[in-house]
């Protein structure tokens, strides 16, 4: 099996990190100072960027070349920030954007619910750029996703694991689940970093998705499942870029750890599910029995403060 057969690799192009620390260091301050925004960087095969969300809404991309891109109803709203980046033409931009009705629904609906992309900022900028004392985590990376080098090689590594999954669907639909029901997808919300070199991979869901919440642990015992297969083929690789990919956040100030990052990564996988807001008794139940089907009991269900912290719901 080659080396890129499966890989993560989110590094950014050095070129990327020049141009940003140098020409951008004021948007890494206001996006700090702005509780609506949110940072996002990456990579592929092809190509690398550094981008601003508000919310789940991209809201510019920065390409190692210093082309910003974004999509067309952003850039309508105030064109004059994309020809000229700078703190006012950001303070004139984000004010068009929070008065945009098809916007909202990217952080906070036109009725006042918030949306999964608040609780997504909130719960990473807490994890991020706002870490405490006494956290034995950071947040590393957000829509955690393993890649593969063709689709047969997908379907070799994945379709154990999907078919594992789908069988425990059918099981769950004859629990009064719903017949409708079907296996989750293969992103993950938040990627984590403990002090001990351990990855938490966490799913996030709304108090109001009470079907959603139920599933999730079926959801996220599948990325455990696909990163475990990963990592007993390629842990060398992931470890060298996951560490590679947290010292740019580091050395870049969008990454602010309170603890010495680990020089290893143990290998071990924590499985998590975080609610924005409280759910009800109906979704903690179903998710107990989700979570023994999947046969992972260490999956641990919390729910967030106004800050974003996590607590531990007990089940």
């Amino acid at each position: 099996m080659a080396e890129a057969d499966i890989y993560y690799n989110r590094v950014m192009h050095e070129d990327l990190t020049k141009l940003i620390s140098e020409k951008y260091q004021w948007l890494i301050e206001y996006v700090k100072n702005c509780p609506e925004l949110d940072f996002q960087t990456g990579s592929n095969a092809n190509d690398t960027w550094f981008s601003i969300y508000r919310g789940t809404g991209r809201v510019l991309t920065i390409k190692k070349n210093g082309s910003l891109i974004a999509d067309e109803k952003y850039k309508g709203l105030f064109p004059s920030f994309y020809k000229s980046p700078n703190k006012n033409n950001l303070d004139c931009l984000m004010k068009e954007i929070t008065k945009e009705d098809d916007l909202k629904k990217y952080y906070i609906g036109k009725d006042g619910e918030k949306k999964e992309g608040y609780y997504q900022n909130l719960i990473s900028r807490r994890y991020s750029l706002f870490c405490k004392p006494q956290d034995d985590f950071i947040i590393i990376d957000k829509e955690f996703v393993l890649g593969y080098s063709d689709d047969e090689i997908k379907k070799m590594e994945t379709n154990p694991i999907k078919d594992k999954y789908d069988n425990i669907i059918e099981s769950l639909k004859k629990k009064e689940f719903g017949t409708g029901i079907k296996c989750p997808g293969a992103e993950c919300d938040f990627v984590g970093l403990t002090k001990n070199g351990d990855i938490l991979l966490l799913e996030l869901k709304r108090s109001e998705d009470t079907s959603k919440i139920a599933l999730s642990p079926v959801q996220v015992g599948k990325y455990v499942d696909l990163t475990e297969n990963y990592l007993s083929k390629y842990k060398t690789d992931f470890e060298k870029n996951v560490l590679e990919m947290v010292r740019q956040k580091v050395d870049l100030g969008i990454l602010v750890p309170k603890f010495d990052i680990p020089k290893k990564i143990s290998g071990r996988i924590i499985p998590a599910v975080v609610v924005g807001g409280n759910p009800t008794e109906t979704a903690k139940e179903r998710f107990i029995i989700a979570r023994d089907m999947v046969k992972k009991p260490n999956i641990k269900l919390y729910t967030c403060s106004n800050d974003g912290e996590l607590i531990e719901i007990a089940l």
